[in-house]
């Protein structure tokens, strides 16, 4: 979880119903009360995941990360991200990584 936002959410429901009786001196009220309380946790989420890219076989060579915002707070996403990869590797020559972002607003 990223950015948590606790909230307090209740509902109450209230019913009564009331017997008068003409001309008998009887009068009566029922009334039932419920109340629900709960503490709502909201945050925005990270998924990240391995895949293969570029061709169809093999070891995962690709890692990505989607961020999505809090459903409660709708204030985007986190302004910052960092995120570290462990690489195997065979021997110490040179790699190419590429890094690509995309990016989809609602305005």
């Amino acid at each position: 979880m990223v950015a948590p936002f606790k909230q307090t959410e209740s509902s109450e429901v209230s019913t009564k119903l009331g017997i008068d009786v003409a001309h008998v001196p009887v009068t009566g009220e029922v009334a039932y009360n419920s109340s629900v309380t709960r503490d709502m946790t909201y945050a925005a989420t990270v998924i990240g995941a391995t895949e293969v890219r570029g061709r169809n076989y093999g070891d995962s060579n690709c890692a990505s990360w989607t961020l999505l915002e809090n459903p409660a707070t709708k204030t985007g996403v986190p302004v910052a991200m960092r995120a570290a990869i462990v690489l195997e590797r065979k021997n110490e020559e040179k790699f190419q990584c590429e890094v690509t972002i995309k990016a989809r607003a609602d305005w």
